[in-house]
């Protein structure tokens, strides 16, 4: 799974690439890398951009989706 790294503010680290996760402007996003549909962290594959989380995937919780904040 990436890992938050704390010296860059929202962004994720799977190595020495760092990513601004669409998560982070979702209304289901919670905090540390966790929203409604992936409570024990959301997949690497969301957080590094290569999925935009517009479908339902496989292993998460409910029919929570990517749902732009307002204003974000």
């Amino acid at each position: 799974m990436a890992k938050l790294d704390p010296r860059a503010h929202h962004f994720v680290s799977d190595g020495d690439t760092f990513h601004h996760p669409i998560c982070n402007d979702c209304v289901w996003y919670l905090t540390d890398a966790t929203c409604q549909a992936f409570p024990d962290g959301i997949l690497d594959i969301v957080l590094t951009g290569e999925n935009n989380h517009s479908q339902k995937l496989p292993g998460q919780i409910g029919d929570f989706v990517f749902k732009k904040k307002e204003g974000a």
